[in-house]
């Protein structure tokens, strides 16, 4: 009785371990895509003011 439950114990810890894992990776995931969305969010702005120095040069033309 007692081997059987130290047994379930190792198992219940083993399927914490994987899914401490999974959020581990999950967590690197969306830490990953926010920094790819505020890059993608500078770069948009970089090039709204390329334009807008584009139309400035165009308009003194």
């Amino acid at each position: 009785m007692i081997k059987k439950r130290l047994n379930e114990q190792k198992e219940e810890g083993e399927q914490m371990s994987v899914l401490r894992e999974l959020y581990d990776n999950r967590d690197r995931k969306l830490e990953h895509y926010d920094r790819m969305v505020e890059e993608m969010s500078k770069a948009e702005q970089q090039i709204s003011m390329a334009k807008q120095t584009l139309n400035l040069s165009e308009q003194k033309k």
